[in-house]
């Protein structure tokens, strides 16, 4: 199948996982092409799903929510019908569950396939204020928080899913 890996990203962390998802999901078979949202984009045309089967979104976690551009790529994509997995980076201890309103689009979508939160990296350098505070009231401490096996455990259920999956029609969009 032909998937789609797009991530938003602030300091370069989320991206890094995404690249370990495209490296998975090519190992398995999937012809991936990978992009990156950055902040003056326009989500509708890094998130062009014109030929793509799938679609995974990972977006970075910053103050208990899901960056805005993963949740708009997310939504425009449950919107035209693309099969769309996603992930969350983030203090974990900060990061809402998947199941969160605040995380991304409502679960119910019949093509939003499973979505998963990793742990991120913590450092204090470039955050706001209010960043810096709610790691501290969680005690947080810089480090990698990233537990590499789960990522890759993920990508692989999601290679899996797919290849079960019969390709759905593509969006002309």
């Amino acid at each position: 199948m032909k998937i789609l890996v797009t991530t938003a990203s602030r300091h370069g962390w989320t991206s890094r996982v995404g690249d370990a998802v495209a490296d998975v999901l090519r190992a398995a078979g999937h012809d991936v092409t990978r992009r990156s949202i950055d902040e003056r984009d326009v989500v509708g045309d890094v998130v062009d799903a014109t030929g793509y089967d799938a679609v995974v979104v990972g977006g970075s976690v910053y103050t208990k929510t899901w960056l805005s551009r993963a949740t708009q790529a997310q939504e425009l994509l449950l919107d035209r019908g693309v099969r769309v997995y996603a992930f969350a980076v983030g203090v974990l201890e900060l990061t809402p569950d998947p199941g969160d309103p605040r995380w991304t689009a409502a679960r119910t979508v019949e093509n939003a396939g499973e979505r998963v939160v990793f742990g991120g990296r913590i450092t204090r350098d470039g955050l706001s204020m209010r960043e810096k505070s709610l790691l501290a009231a969680v005690r947080a401490k810089d480090g990698e928080y990233t537990e590499w096996e789960g990522v890759e455990a993920w990508a692989t259920g999601v290679a899996a899913d797919l290849a079960r999956a019969t390709p759905q029609a593509r969006p002309d969009r």
